[in-house]
């Protein structure tokens, strides 16, 4: 287990860093606002929130929120370099801490300049999120929290595809730990049942991965609570695939797994996360191929068992 307070650094340094590097680049084109928003937007690792955000942003031309997110922020830490080439697999927890401190201090500035912002994170801490949105809205925004709605196979799967396509356009192909996904997507619907009842929250948006709006709704001036968000988010993660995106997932699956073998990306510290990826494309193939008697849905079963044998036996 890493010892994450090796890579804390000082007030004065995360300090010297944020004023002398982050907040020159973050902040370049910033814009105040008499009329400023703040987007909460959040999902588990993998749901798709990058493209989620550049959809959203669209919507506001005139106030153009200033995208903020912790993971642009680690290229910063001092030992960032050293852990991708070292470390990999506890790159992110080692520098959590730190990139946390720099994100606060962002909005902080933000909120102080009265600039609009998106903050994209993965909803894991619904007390967090609530926070944030009330010391916005207590400062003059309008609070927007958007949510992804996506089931937990996709999201595991795009967390591989991810990091598999990184590496292959010659990227650090960094992974997100199984457990990582987890906490963000027990987090998820938890947050936006806290939104739900909070004043503070103006607007609950909720997507599903191909961008559909499964849910929004705009808070009632005289207050009230937005009820059926986390609903909505609960049962877009049920609807089952087409038999043809089952079948898609599972070429995927293999195709990156086979890849990740080829190139040296399989570490010990993943392997709860593949091993639960088998586990999904049991689920995945059962609904790629209706017919449990046919040789579709034994081949698909066959190839997963060889899978799993290789992840038991990985040298």
């Amino acid at each position: 287990m890493i010892d994450e307070s090796r890579y804390e650094l000082t007030d004065t340094e995360l300090l010297r860093i944020f004023r002398a590097k982050i907040a020159p680049l973050l902040f370049e084109d910033a814009m105040s606002s008499t009329q400023p928003v703040a987007i909460l937007i959040g999902g588990q690792p993998g749901a798709g929130k990058t493209r989620a955000s550049e959809e959203v942003l669209l919507e506001y031309v005139e106030t153009r929120p200033l995208p903020l997110g912790v993971d642009e922020l680690r290229v910063f830490h001092p030992d960032y370099f050293r852990l991708l080439a070292e470390d990999p697999a506890n790159m992110t927890r080692a520098t959590n801490t730190t990139v946390g401190e720099w994100m606060r201090m962002a909005i902080a500035h933000a909120r102080r300049n009265q600039y609009s912002v998106l903050i994209e994170g993965t909803f894991r801490r619904p007390e967090v999120t609530i926070a944030e949105a009330e010391a916005f809205h207590h400062t003059g925004y309008r609070t927007r929290v958007v949510a992804l709605s996506v089931p937990a196979a996709v999201s595991r799967n795009s967390i591989l595809h991810r990091a598999v396509t990184d590496a292959a356009r010659g990227g650090d192909g960094r992974w997100t730990p199984l457990d990582a996904h987890e906490r963000g997507f027990i987090g998820t619907p938890q947050t936006i049942a806290a939104a739900e009842k909070c004043d503070a929250v103006d607007q609950i948006t909720i997507y599903n991965r191909a961008g559909q709006t499964l849910y929004d709704k705009h808070r009632p001036p005289n207050g009230g609570r937005l009820e059926g968000a986390a609903h909505a988010v609960e049962i877009g993660r049920l609807k089952p695939p087409l038999p043809t995106l089952a079948r898609v997932w599972l070429d995927e699956f293999h195709d990156d797994l086979a890849h990740a073998r080829r190139a040296g990306l399989i570490q010990v510290d993943m392997l709860p996360l593949l091993d639960q990826l088998v586990d999904d494309a049991h689920t995945m193939a059962g609904h790629a191929f209706a017919n449990r008697a046919g040789s579709g849905y034994t081949d698909a079963l066959e190839r997963i068992a060889i899978e799993r044998k290789g992840l038991a036996t990985p040298g």
